[in-house]
């Protein structure tokens, strides 16, 4: 009897503590809160907080913060209380493009005393799960692992389809998740081909370490060596633009991959500029670039360095880039669906691509011939195998580290990383309508390739996440 007494007062103190929590989950907060960020309107989602808070935090940092994150999420089309942290509430925003967990902190008189973006891991719903289309069997552990993560990714990051690679003791393991197009319920496969974006730029450099190794140049060699005509403005102070500069993102160039303005206000508008910008153009656009620091000294991420880079690999073997890429990288790889062009064959496996506003786009140019390429997952499981393996000197060279900015470094082409698994290469890709990410850790023999039909998806802890499920899954 004095037990049951005792559990007796133990549940109501849990009904009282869950009314109590309840109570103060303000939803006209939220609402007001979710219109004023709709509606691009900062300034009032910012009037919503504490004096306090206010003392310790200016509009234009925040409303900075709320741009690009609004540009994450999209519209938000719903809300809802999950749970307690602390002192802060957890909710669910349900964004257009994402969902995202919403902290906040509320305070005494309906308004906000802080607030906070984190990902949203919280468990799927059964009905969530029985909604993913996907061929992961799920027969061992390791599928189950990796489809714990990928649901997850799927309902959380709305990409429209998901194809993934894995390489795991050395062997090849790949899913499919969602769909090639919008309205069907047809998933991609590993023999689905992609946009591979600025991944091209790994191919890039290992032609330029082979090029090293032959002792066709040498990465100090003044870029100007291999250009005709007058570039006296590849320069800073004296001290010239250098062909690792534009391997390891030290060239000071600009950060961009067009040096001229055009007019890209519509995608019909871009595309015209697109399909008359020549390889002429370019260098002639390169030829008018202002270096604003000494190159080797400071990061700067610039896709016209590298397709300078390119191009003076062109001239150095007389040959175009995408036969550089083909005789010397992707044909001995056995990479017999990495290509520049698709054939109408080739296109139906091809799926529909869709920009950040989900509409579909295709912008091809004479440029493309420098730094377009489209692959497989199956292919790119090939190349990464090599990188896990650094069966070559020349891969070995473009793992070595040049780049030294802090939280920026660099070999030739890839970006390194000090993980607890070991070191790590990494190096991810946008194309207009195309997003993906490679990853290997060369002394784990682990790698993985994931693609979506999706442009600038957020691909948040999905790489870690995998990497965790490859090497930690019994």
């Amino acid at each position: 009897m004095k037990y049951t007494k005792k559990l007796l007062l133990i549940l109501l103190m849990l009904i009282i503590f869950s009314k109590t929590f309840a109570q103060a989950y303000d939803e006209a907060l939220q609402s007001k809160l979710v219109v004023s960020y709709n509606h691009n309107d900062y300034k009032a989602f910012y009037s919503l907080g504490s004096g306090e808070w206010q003392s310790k935090h200016k509009l234009d940092d925040i409303t900075g913060w709320l741009n690009w994150m609004h540009g994450q999420t999209g519209q938000i089309t719903g809300f809802s209380f999950v749970r307690q942290k602390g002192d802060y509430q957890l909710i669910r925003w349900e964004g257009e493009h994402k969902v995202v967990a919403f902290v906040l902190k509320p305070g005494a008189q309906g308004e906000y005393n802080d607030f906070g973006f984190d990902p949203f891991k919280e468990p799927l719903s059964a009905t969530e799960i029985a909604r993913i289309n996907s061929d992961n069997p799920l027969k061992t552990a390791f599928d189950s692992s990796v489809n714990k993560v990928v649901s997850q990714f799927m309902v959380y990051n709305k990409p429209i389809g998901l194809s993934i690679g894995l390489i795991r003791d050395g062997k090849f393991y790949t899913y499919n998740y969602g769909t090639v197009a919008k309205g069907k319920q047809e998933l991609p496969t590993s023999s689905s081909f992609y946009e591979i974006g600025s991944i091209i730029k790994t191919f890039t450099t290992l032609l330029l370490a082979k090029a090293v190794e032959e002792h066709k140049l040498n990465l100090q060699d003044d870029v100007r060596i291999y250009l005709k005509g007058n570039y006296d403005n590849l320069q800073y102070n004296g001290q010239p633009l250098r062909i690792i500069n534009l391997a390891d993102y030290t060239s000071a160039m600009p950060p961009v991959q067009i040096l001229r303005r055009f007019d890209e206000s519509t995608p019909e508008s871009a595309t015209a500029f697109f399909k008359g910008y020549t390889i002429p153009q370019f260098l002639e656009d390169v030829q008018k670039v202002k270096l604003d620091t000494l190159p080797g000294t400071r990061y700067t991420y610039s896709t016209a360095a590298v397709n300078l880079l390119a191009y003076i690999l062109t001239q150095v073997y007389h040959k175009p880039f995408p036969d550089l890429v083909k005789d010397r990288i992707t044909g001995p790889m056995g990479m017999k669906d990495t290509k520049l062009f698709l054939t109408t064959t080739d296109r139906k496996r091809f799926p529909v691509g869709y920009n950040a506003n989900g509409e579909q786009a295709d912008i091809y140019g004479p440029l493309d011939s420098l730094d377009l390429l489209h692959s497989t997952v199956h292919d790119m499981l090939l190349y990464l195998k090599h990188q896990t393996s650094e069966d070559s000197p020349a891969i070995h060279l473009s793992h070595q580290q040049f780049g030294n900015t802090p939280g920026e470094e660099a070999g030739l082409g890839w970006f390194l990383y000090k993980t607890p698994y070991g070191k790590s290469i990494g190096k991810g890709g946008n194309s207009v309508h195309m997003s993906c990410r490679a990853w290997a850790v060369p002394e784990k023999k682990a790698g993985m390739i994931v693609f979506t039909n999706y442009n600038q998806m957020d691909w948040g802890d999905l790489v870690d996440d995998l990497m965790t499920a490859i090497l930690k899954t019994p």
